[in-house]
């Protein structure tokens, strides 16, 4: 499949999305050099200081937002883990979450919000936090026994997607989990076309392709939950759509991965 001439990003991530489905991983990998089109973005520092806070005001009209963090927290609870990454920490619900059970966590956030890392540093003073990026910053080999990566591949230019997905994996002890989460079917094509792109992603994700690129990486799910936008009767809503399959397009999906080695966990 000739990607050559193809200059619109939202039709290359239809072909990537295509050949993620057919599992044709050589071909999709291959999607990922040189000079591919990217959606507009401008994911600065300053940019998500105010996109935090924002979030943050709105948490409370926003029940998917809140269901993700839960279940997240739970998965954590259960697992018990010793040392935490959590990439990309953004506003830091999650650790106020985790806070009040496991302060004991050798805990470790990075995000690109000077301004959140300071809140969150001075908050949390027995917790390390650091101004930085994934696609920059260096993580030693099988140092996190669990890494968290919520919204975070959205924002990462495709040329760079696999490598930081594999300096993930590479971070992840033996017997190391990632849990991470991608927005789905939220329409950016047509914001982009009506000049608006609110949450500064530069990826189209379908199930399919986020699963793709993890396999591709050396990681496989064994577990995962689908969210809905659903704003009013949220949780009748949510059980009424995972019930009758189909009759409503998931709009967020969280993943639990593991490593594997030939096809088989490690």
């Amino acid at each position: 499949m000739s990607t050559m001439k193809i200059k619109n990003p939202f039709e290359f991530e239809k072909i990537r999305s295509k050949l993620a489905e057919d599992r044709k991983f050589i071909e999709l990998e291959k999607t990922y050099s040189g000079a591919t089109p990217t959606i507009s973005a401008s994911n600065k520092g300053p940019v998500w200081d105010k996109l935090n806070r924002s979030f943050i005001n709105s948490i409370s009209h926003n029940p998917m937002a809140v269901d993700k963090f839960r279940i997240v927290n739970a998965w954590i609870d259960r697992r018990s883990p010793s040392k935490v990454l959590n990439v990309g920490f953004g506003n830091g619900i999650l650790e106020s979450m985790v806070h009040n059970i496991h302060a004991n966590i050798d805990w470790n956030g990075i995000d690109i919000s000077k301004k959140f890392v300071r809140e969150m540093s001075s908050k949390y003073q027995e917790w390390k936090f650091s101004t930085q990026s994934i696609e920059s910053m260096k993580l030693s080999t099988k140092t996190y026994d669990l890494i968290i990566c919520l919204d975070v591949l959205e924002h990462i230019h495709p040329s760079n997607a696999l490598n930081c997905i594999r300096k993930i994996s590479a971070a992840l002890t033996t017997r190391g989990e990632l849990i991470l989460s991608v927005p789905l079917n939220e329409n950016l094509e047509k914001m982009v076309k009506a000049g608006s792109n609110p949450n500064h992603h530069v990826r189209v994700y379908t199930e399919q392709l986020v699963k793709a690129e993890l396999e591709i990486c050396g990681l496989n799910v064994v577990e995962e939950k689908s969210l809905y936008a659903f704003n009013n009767y949220y949780h009748l809503k949510k059980l009424l759509a995972l019930v009758f399959d189909g009759i409503r397009k998931p709009n967020l999906i969280i993943l639990r991965l593991r490593k594997h080695e030939g096809g088989f966990f490690v």
